[in-house]
């Protein structure tokens, strides 16, 4: 088992997410940010993962840099991350209470909704201690 926020976690995920057919069939290309606010970086920085869909494989897991520009970025503490990944919260009401920030390219959220449910499902089937 994995601790959540950590690289470790995220190549994880992208191991996960490769070793899926359902993944790669959808066919994905989108970069996204995972930003933690509660947690930080050996630097000192908020912790910030980025990672790269390519044809429904990751072909990229890395720290983030700042103001890097992505098609996804999700901001929540960690413990919101924990409760959705878990299924104990959907992400649409952390939406709405704030407690998750996005920011996405509509055309690219429209374009892979089902992708992301898919992706959705693996990110809860990695084994992680929140």
């Amino acid at each position: 088992m994995v601790q959540f926020g950590t690289m470790e976690y995220f190549q994880k995920l992208a191991e996960t997410c490769n070793a899926s057919e359902e993944m790669k069939k959808t066919g994905m290309s989108v970069t996204m940010i995972y930003e933690i606010t509660d947690m930080t970086m050996p630097s000192g920085d908020v912790a910030r993962y980025f990672l790269k869909f390519d044809k429904g494989s990751v072909v990229e897991v890395r720290e983030a840099k700042p103001g890097e520009e992505v098609d996804m970025q999700y901001i929540a503490k960690k413990e919101i991350y924990g409760r959705m990944f878990t299924g104990k919260l959907k992400g649409e009401d952390a939406m709405k209470t704030g407690w998750l920030k996005c920011n996405y390219k509509l055309g690219k959220m429209l374009r892979y909704g089902a992708a992301f449910n898919v992706f959705n499902k693996i990110i809860s089937s990695v084994p992680a201690e929140y």
